[in-house]
């Protein structure tokens, strides 16, 4: 396999044995390819829709919950009046 490689794109794996790259494919891509592919990308974008969904979902409960909490100070408190 090395015999069919160039010496100067004969490249090291991380487990030291030898890879046979093509000098394309070390090419390092432009900051336009990189900005594209991850416009591109879509792997995650669920989640993170999930994400501001529940938290839009939390935001509405806590808004709701200081309503109720001035309501039912307001009742707890008329009620204590009328005990004593």
């Amino acid at each position: 396999m090395l015999a069919e490689c160039h010496p100067a794109v004969v490249v090291f794996g991380a487990d030291g044995a030898p890879c046979a790259w093509t000098a394309t494919d070390q090419r390092t891509p432009s900051v336009k390819t990189l900005v594209k592919r991850f416009a591109k990308d879509e792997s995650g974008s669920t989640a993170i829709e999930y994400g501001l969904i529940a938290s839009g979902i939390a935001v509405a409960i806590l808004a709701v919950l200081q309503g109720l909490r001035t309501k039912l100070t307001n009742t707890f408190a008329n009620v204590s009046a009328n005990l004593n």
